[in-house]
Parts: structure tokens; C-alpha cells; sequence
């Protein structure tokens, strides 16, 4: 590095957490309007006329871009610039929060949340890849955790903030809220982010793209990757059916939402717990199986329990515990030049888990007609978890060392 390279460097080093929080500021937008259509359930089902099958598959068509686009985002991002990609995906959240704002019938509700979605896989993807930019060595673990939290803090305001707004208002309200906050992200990294020294001369380079992956690293990408989206769609069931289950019980839709949003701060909160403990203490598996046990046990029995609020509160405080130590199993095994490919693998079993099951939880709650059939769909969740923890387990132990001595690429 010469003289002027050390001299940019030492001028931004400062910048870096400035940068960071621009980006999770952003990212949080991600979280608000993903909530908006969970929020807004009871008026569009009234006011729409479908039902609640259907609002399951709206909440996960939020996710369903993510199985295309989750492989091709860095890719993207190299051949268009990060900041550019960002920029016009924030715009595409705004464009479909919009068009869910003026719909008139359930296709074009449909066509506004995947149109939000798609955005939202982009600057998941990109944002994530930003901030390892920023961070080289050590710190990108401490700062991907912060950039994580941005997901369920926006969850936890939306829960906050449209639960005020409907009841003076009505559902479009809400979507437009969400629209308009993703064009102030929009500005907001369009004119004060900026990308690290040198990293421009090594990005645009063209838009080859080579898998440098092992078949046995690819399978257990699949099987990382199907656990984080068990995991997620489990623990979603609390903010996305839980307010209903609690208005089922006489609360106050104002209430409801103040108690499931307690579930997204306890995530803010404890995520980063569970990542300090499980490096402090080790044992990070049993961690693991001890968190799936609980919330397995814990959402099973909250619609039954005779004080489902302190389940609730016991169920999410433990169950959000392990969400960093999962996101760390692909670092176990993956070489270094196989993590884009192997991380781009993982995210999109994430994307085919999250876009499809959330439907059906909804298709619980219209067959049972029981508000609390969703909640406990997410312990069957937690349960899938365990399973997919424990293949995990069995075969790294089996197939990890033949895939160090043979190193061949698939």
C-alpha cells in the first residue's frame, strides 16, 4: 500500500461505524414492511375478502424472490455496483408497497409484495457483503450481528407503530408508511454512503461467475441452510399470527401488538447474548438443542396455557438465543474461496423455507379455525429444527474430513 492509499485508509477507518449505521437504519426498513401485511391481517381479510390461507402466502411471497435471486446478488452487485444495486432495490420496496397501498383485489397485492420482495433479497444480500467490505478480520462478526437486529427491529416498530395507525386509520395507511420509508433509505445511501478505500478497483470486473464449491460443501450448505429457515419460519409464527391469537383472547388489538413485539426486542436483545455466550462457554450444539427443546415445548403450549403471556414472554426469551450460532455453522467447513457460492447456497434454502411455509400456519388458522394453530405449526418448526440440526451433526462428522483430502470442486 502506498503513501496515499494508507492516507485514504486512515481517513475513512472513522467512517466505518458511520457506515454501519447508515446500513442498518436502512436495513430495518426491511423489517417494517415485511410486518405490514401480518399487521394489517384483520382489515384485509375483512375489507379484501380472503382468507387467512391467503394472508400466510402473502407474508411468505416476501421471501419467494430470494430462491432466484439469493445465488446471483453478489454477482449482481459486481457487475452494477453495490451501492447502485442497493439504491434501485429500496426503490423497487417503494414502488411495491405503493402499488399494495392502491390495490383493489388480491393479484395486485400479490404483485406489490413481490415486487417489495425482490428489493428486499437484493439489499439482504448486498448489505450483508457491504458491511464484510467495511470490516475485514475479526470485527465482521460483531458488526454482521448489529446489521442482523436492523430484520427484527424493524418487525418490533412495525408492530408498534401500525398498531396505532389502524386504529384511526385503515390498511393502505399502513403500506404507504412502508413505501415512503423505503424512499428516505433510499436517500440516505444514495447520498452518504460510500464504498471503503480500493474497493473500487476490484469491483465491476465483468460478469463471469465460477462455483467453487464441493459437492459434500453444498450438502451441508442445504441442510445448514433448511435449519435457519425452519428456525426462522418457526420464530415468525410469534409477531405474524400472534396478534390475533392474543385479540382471540380479549386483548385489545393495541395490546395484542405491544405484546407481540415483545418478541422482536427480545431478538434485538438477546441475539447478540447467545453469540457471546456460546463463544465464552463453547458447548455452542447443546446451546442449540436446549433453545429448539424450548421453543418446541414453549409455542405448543402457549395457545393452551393459562398464562400464555408469561409462556410467551419464557418461549421467545430462550428461542431467539441460537440466531447467531446458527448463522456460523456454514463457517465450519466452508473453504475460503467456497463461501460466496456456499453462503449463496445457504441463503436460498433460507428464501425456499421462508416463501413457502408461512402458508401454511395461515392454512392452520382457516382449518382449525383456532387462532392458536399457527403458533403451535411453530413448534413443529423448532421441532423440524432439531432434526436438521442433528443431520447436520452426522454428516459433517462423516464427510467433512474426505472432503479436506479430496478438495475437488463440483
Amino acid at each position: 500500500m502506498n503513501s496515499s492509499e494508507m492516507q485514504a485508509a486512515g481517513r475513512w477507518t472513522g467512517s466505518k461505524w458511520a457506515m454501519l449505521a447508515l446500513l442498518v437504519v436502512a436495513r430495518t426498513n426491511m423489517g417494517l414492511q415485511f410486518q405490514t401485511v401480518a399487521d394489517s391481517s384483520e382489515q384485509l381479510v375483512s375489507a379484501m375478502g380472503i382468507s387467512w390461507h391467503e394472508i400466510g402466502r402473502l407474508i411468505g411471497l416476501y421471501m419467494v424472490p430470494g430462491v432466484f435471486i439469493a445465488l446471483l446478488g453478489a454477482l449482481l452487485g459486481r457487475k452494477f455496483g453495490d451501492k447502485r444495486l442497493v439504491v434501485f432495490s429500496l426503490f423497487l420496496m417503494a414502488v411495491g408497497g405503493a402499488l399494495m397501498a392502491v390495490a383493489d383485489a388480491y393479484g395486485v397485492l400479490t404483485a406489490g409484495r413481490l415486487i417489495s420482495g425482490v428489493g428486499g433479497v437484493v439489499v439482504n444480500v448486498l448489505m450483508t457483503k457491504m458491511i464484510a467490505d467495511w470490516f475485514p478480520g475479526r470485527q465482521v462478526a460483531f458488526a454482521t450481528a448489529i446489521l442482523i437486529v436492523s430484520w427484527p427491529l424493524g418487525i418490533a416498530l412495525g408492530l408498534v407503530i401500525n398498531g396505532q395507525l389502524l386504529t384511526v386509520t385503515t390498511w393502505p395507511t399502513v403500506m404507504w408508511l412502508a413505501s415512503a420509508v423505503s424512499l428516505a433509505s433510499m436517500m440516505l445511501v444514495w447520498l452518504w454512503y460510500r464504498d471503503p478505500p480500493g474497493l473500487a478497483a476490484s469491483t465491476t470486473k465483468g460478469f463471469g461467475f465460477k462455483l467453487e464449491i464441493t459437492r459434500v460443501e453444498a450438502l451441508l450448505c442445504i441442510v445448514a441452510g433448511s435449519l435457519w429457515a425452519v428456525y426462522n419460519v418457526g420464530f415468525i409464527m410469534l409477531p405474524s399470527f400472534g396478534g390475533n391469537f392474543f385479540v382471540s383472547l380479549g386483548f385489545s388489538p393495541v395490546e395484542a401488538a405491544f405484546l407481540v413485539s415483545i418478541a422482536s426486542w427480545l431478538l434485538i436483545l438477546l441475539v447478540p447474548v447467545g453469540g457471546y455466550i456460546g463463544a465464552r462457554w463453547g458447548h455452542q450444539n447443546l446451546i442449540l438443542f436446549i433453545a429448539f427443546a424450548v421453543g418446541t415445548v414453549g409455542m405448543a403450549w402457549i395457545p393452551v396455557a393459562s398464562s400464555p403471556v408469561l409462556i410467551f414472554i419464557i418461549t421467545g426469551s430462550i428461542a431467539v438465543l441460537p440466531a447467531g450460532l446458527i448463522m456460523s455453522l456454514p463457517a465450519q467447513f466452508l473453504r475460503a474461496e467456497a463461501r460466496g457460492t456456499g453462503m449463496g447456497v445457504f441463503f436460498t434454502m433460507y428464501y425456499v423455507g421462508f416463501a413457502t411455509l408461512p402458508e401454511v400456519g395461515g392454512w392452520a388458522r382457516d382449518y382449525t379455525g383456532d387462532a392458536g394453530a399457527p403458533i403451535q405449526f411453530g413448534a413443529i418448526m423448532f421441532f423440524a429444527a432439531t432434526f436438521f440440526l442433528a443431520l447436520f451433526l452426522v454428516l459433517k462428522k462423516r464427510l467433512v474430513p474426505s472432503a479436506a483430502a479430496t478438495g475437488s470442486a463440483s
